[in-house]
């Protein structure tokens, strides 16, 4: 039998908890695992037949996800555990790898700016160019299929910042005066752009 835990990462230890105390009165002790990209394994050790199932991937209720893009992130206790994870990988037709909790929560970290902070930056480009936002959308999707393009997407970066063009992110400010929380993320990422090039240079 196998359990996974597809909770929040908070609930994850009152519901193994919860689950380890129900498990005293099976036959056979279940594969016990959970798909947190930021909890370590051993948030499980009360299980001997334990692991991890980390799909990289942002998921919501209301769109489906075709699996077989999405590459998922193991780690188990024991070989029984490993096969057990393969085959549910091979099940979706899903990209896999093993990795240390550690590595794990240094992916989960890169997928919080890859992700949820790109998508909040696209909010606040939409909040500046609404009615006018979907014209963003190939910009956007060309922005991201560059930069993966490349050894790395600071070799492809554009834009006023890269260019140290201080003038028309003067310009851009002075419009901003009104959105200061959208002004205040423009000054840091310029600033941290130009800091970057700086460097280099």
């Amino acid at each position: 039998d196998v359990v996974i835990i597809a909770v929040s990462d908070n609930a994850i230890e009152i519901v193994s908890k919860e689950l380890l105390a129900l498990s005293v009165n099976l036959k056979r002790e279940p594969v016990v695992l959970h798909t947190s990209g930021s909890t370590p394994l051993s948030i499980l050790d009360g299980f001997e037949k334990k692991g991890v199932l980390y799909p990289m991937m942002t998921l919501s209720i209301t769109k489906p996800v075709d699996f077989s893009i999405v590459p998922f992130f193991l780690e188990s206790s024991s070989e029984l555990v490993s096969d057990v994870l393969v085959k549910i990988c091979y099940s979706l037709n899903s990209e896999y790898r093993f990795v240390s909790s550690q590595e794990r929560a240094k992916l989960h970290v890169a997928a919080v700016f890859v992700s949820n902070f790109v998508n909040y930056l696209i909010g606040l480009s939409y909040d500046i160019s609404t009615p006018n936002h979907m014209f963003l959308m190939p910009l956007a999707l060309e922005t991201i299929r560059k930069a993966f393009l490349y050894e790395h997407p600071a070799l492809v970066q554009t834009g006023p910042a890269k260019r140290g063009d201080t003038d028309t992110i003067g310009k851009h400010i002075a419009l901003l005066c009104d959105r200061p929380e959208h002004m205040e993320v423009y000054e840091l990422l310029s600033r941290n752009i130009m800091n970057k090039n700086s460097k280099k240079e």
